[in-house]
């Protein structure tokens, strides 16, 4: 939507007209008194620059120079002027350029001593975003889980499987109990697998429903197709996306476990196997509070995106939709045309336009909250990132392609991001528990 406003000061009066894609021009038209001081200004500089003969810089007469270097000292007079007209339109207008890329060669319309001067500037501006109160916004916490003894149990015994001796069985197909060595590609994402040669359980209860099915009675080297499926175990704060998977087989296999002992405890860095059902017990409590944490985390962004719509750069859309557009190029390249025709409408042009507005307006929106509440990010925390992701095969936001500076600033993001969100939630969370105490 189109708006047009006028500011004005002692020096300058401004039509500011503001355009979808946070595109905008700047009418300036300038007092003749300003433009007179730009002048004088300019002919003081063009005489502190020039020689002539039996004058020192810059105690030339006026005129004389004026005769000499008009052309010069126009040249002077116009560049001041639009620079001086361009700063003050902008402290007037508050209107800040998205960078200097963004702003557009200035056109002198007119530019008169007795008259005044008109200057029109086109330019495209950072998003503007309005006072965002985080208390303001409405959550609702999910159903944390409960921690079992039977998930204490499972958690121990991955433990004991991790630190196993593995046989190969190699006669047969996989059947109830196997160990099965695999790889699972994302076929919705081929770029970010699942996970590579990873152990699973073949036993009910210990393995997702949807790959027990598909693993059981299958062979070493075996490729199988399938789409995961959410488990009933799996709590409300349990973020599950629907994939389509394709896992292969690289062994089969069975593990001699080791002692529940204190060597075994050794290795996990305890002093006694005693300590270790409750440290996992902790661990998995951890766990459910982090999911917990997720499950608001998405909520805070689904609240800003609908709360406030801002409106975005084109050009930054643009860039960013073109990056999406090549990544889908790229998997409509590696995947079979009808595995690619069963997710097509994920990566409609609707579709698109829809996630990348919503990126960059979270970009901008936690970007503002973050410096309004003075959010910071220390070296030890962005350095503990590093180390999670750098050591992760898996990690879904950095590559080997990505050079040091990359990497820093990507995760320096991905940390502010999720502190932002927490302060978010933390706010929201005092405010509901603040009115429960008064009412």
């Amino acid at each position: 939507m189109t708006s047009t406003q006028e500011f004005q000061n002692d020096n300058i009066t401004v039509l500011l007209t503001r355009e979808p894609g946070c595109r905008a021009k700047l009418e300036i038209t300038v007092t003749p008194q300003a433009t007179q001081a730009a002048y004088q200004k300019a002919l003081k500089t063009v005489n502190k620059e020039v020689s002539l003969p039996g004058f020192r810089k810059g105690k030339a007469p006026d005129q004389i120079v004026i005769q000499k270097y008009a052309k010069f000292i126009d040249q002077e007079w116009h560049d001041l002027l639009v620079k001086t007209a361009f700063t003050e339109a902008l402290d007037l207008t508050e209107t800040q350029p998205l960078n200097q890329q963004s702003v557009k060669r200035p056109h002198v319309a007119s530019c008169s001593k007795e008259e005044g001067s008109k200057i029109v500037i086109e330019l495209e501006t950072l998003p503007e975003i309005p006072e965002i109160a985080p208390s303001e916004l409405s959550l609702n916490p999910p159903k944390r889980k409960t921690i079992t003894r039977e998930e204490i149990d499972n958690a121990i015994m991955d433990l004991r499987l991790h630190h196993s001796a593995w046989t190969e069985i190699a006669d047969r197909p996989v059947q109830e109990g196997d160990f099965v060595r695999v790889d699972i590609d994302n076929l919705d994402d081929p770029e970010n697998p699942v996970c590579k040669d990873t152990h699973f359980e073949v036993k009910k209860g210990r393995i997702a429903k949807w790959m027990h099915n598909l693993l059981l009675g299958k062979n070493k080297g075996d490729v199988v197709e399938g789409y995961s499926e959410k488990d009933k175990n799996l709590s409300d704060a349990d973020h599950f996306v629907k994939t389509h998977c394709r896992i292969t087989i690289n062994k089969i296999e069975t593990p001699q476990l080791p002692e529940l002992d204190d060597t075994l405890a050794a290795k996990l860095g305890l002093k006694t196997i005693q300590e270790l059902d409750s440290r996992v017990e902790q661990d998995l409590n951890r766990q459910a509070d982090e999911a917990v944490q997720d499950a608001l985390r998405n909520q805070v962004d689904d609240a800003l995106v609908d709360k406030y719509p801002i409106d975005i750069p084109f050009s930054l859309f643009d860039a960013e939709k073109k990056v999406r557009m090549q990544r889908i190029s790229q998997m409509k390249k590696q995947l079979k045309p009808e595995a690619f025709e069963k997710i097509a409408d994920r990566y409609s042009d609707d579709k698109i336009n829809e996630n990348v507005l919503r990126t960059l307006r979270l970009y901008f929106i936690t970007r503002k909250i973050a410096e309004n509440h003075q959010i910071e990010i220390t070296q030890d925390e962005l350095l503990q990132e590093m180390m999670q992701h750098i050591y992760n095969p898996n990690s879904s936001l950095i590559n080997p392609s990505m050079n040091n500076d990359e990497i820093r600033s990507k995760l320096y993001l991905a940390i502010l991001d999720r502190k932002t969100k927490d302060y978010i939630i933390e706010q929201v969370v005092h405010r509901k528990s603040s009115d429960t105490k008064t009412h």
